[in-house]
C-alpha cells in the first residue's frame, strides 16, 4: 500500500474498481481497500469442477445498454453472454420456478402508486418523480 495516496477507495466492487482505473488513468496515486477476501462486491461467480456452468451468486445481469458497463466490457476484452431458461427461486427452504421479474414489475409499480398518492396535490412533483421509461410511455400514448 503506497504511503501517501491521492484517493483511498473503500470497496472493490464494480464502481470502486472503476473509480480507480479512471483515478489512475489520470494520474493519481490510489488505493483501494476491501473488506472481504476477495474483489468484485455483488459480482460473485463460483466456478465448480463438478458443473459445467459457472454460477452466479451476486449481480449476474445486465440490465439495459448502459455505456458505462458495456465499453469497460471491451475496453478489458470480456464479453457478456445472453442466456435463457427457467428462473427459479429459493422459498421456504424449496427451490421452485419462478417469476421473478413480474414480481419485481409489481413492486415498482406499488411504489409509484404510493408515491404519486402521497404527492398527487403537487402534479409537478409527480411527473418528475415519474420513472423515465414510465413517462415515456404516457408521452406515446397521448401524442
Amino acid at each position: 500500500m503506497s504511503q501517501n495516496p491521492d484517493v483511498i477507495i473503500l470497496g472493490a466492487g464494480a464502481a470502486g474498481l472503476s473509480a480507480a482505473i479512471e483515478l489512475t488513468r489520470a494520474g493519481l496515486v490510489v488505493n483501494v481497500i476491501e473488506a472481504r477476501n476477495r474483489i468484485g462486491g455483488r459480482i460473485f461467480t463460483l466456478r465448480d469442477p463438478v458443473c459445467d456452468a459457472p454460477i452466479e451468486l451476486g449481480a449476474e445481469f445486465i440490465h439495459g445498454k448502459p455505456p458505462e458497463i458495456w465499453d469497460l466490457l471491451h475496453r478489458s476484452s470480456l464479453h457478456a453472454k445472453e442466456v435463457s431458461g427457467d428462473i427459479w427461486c429459493l422459498r421456504e427452504d424449496k427451490l421452485s420456478p419462478c417469476d421473478f421479474f413480474s414480481e419485481v414489475d409489481q413492486l415498482l409499480e406499488q411504489m409509484d402508486d404510493l408515491r404519486r398518492t402521497r404527492l398527487s396535490s403537487n402534479f409537478s412533483i409527480i411527473v418528475a418523480m415519474t420513472p423515465l421509461r414510465r413517462r415515456q410511455k404516457i408521452g406515446r400514448a397521448v401524442m
